[in-house]
């Protein structure tokens, strides 16, 4: 799913870094986003310099140090509140404190995971549709506190990767 989603900011034109605890996984990661771009290559979606370009705002590594200056972080981890709450726990403490805090969730509750940050106002969730990088739903959802700021830029980003981005209220299947 990350790998999905990293897609949607490079083919927006905005570098994104990928972050995973695994350097195999990561790897992989990155050699599934290649090859995605390869295919469209293949399929003349795109010429070998926009691969080249689009492929080249994608980087990669194992420390969450090295995303401490980005203006949104979306955690992409599987559906587990425990492990979504400890990865928000790190992000709170190393990324920039106006720095907006999304979790791709289909399911859980938002306000859960923004209560363990100290920016709960600068969280939000946001639900992309598998395949990240093709379909073009986008669900925001708003949690409590999520400002009206927080939600008017996490919407433009939206339009910018070209979803239909719609506003959800944090409840059950959203």
């Amino acid at each position: 799913m990350g790998g999905g989603i990293a897609m949607c900011f490079a083919n927006a034109g905005i570098p994104v870094h990928i972050i995973d605890q695994d350097e195999d996984n990561l790897k992989r990661g990155m050699s599934v986003i290649e090859k995605n771009y390869q295919f469209m290559v293949d399929r003349g979606k795109m010429t070998a310099e926009q691969k080249d370009f689009v492929f080249g705002l994608v980087t990669s590594s194992l420390d969450y140090n090295d995303v401490h200056d980005c203006d949104i972080v979306i955690e992409a981890v599987y559906e587990n509140l425990d492990l979504k709450e400890k990865i928000f726990r790190t992000l709170d403490e190393v990324v920039k404190k106006d720095a907006i805090l999304a979790s791709n969730t289909s399911g859980l509750n938002v306000d859960s995971i923004a209560a363990v940050t100290n920016r709960p106002e600068l969280v939000v969730g946001t639900h992309f549709f598998s395949p990240a990088n093709i379909m073009r739903l986008l669900e925001v959802v708003r949690g409590e506190e999520s400002s009206d700021e927080t939600m008017a830029t996490v919407m433009a980003l939206g339009k910018k990767m070209n979803k239909a981005s719609v506003v959800s209220l944090n409840a059950p299947g959203f």
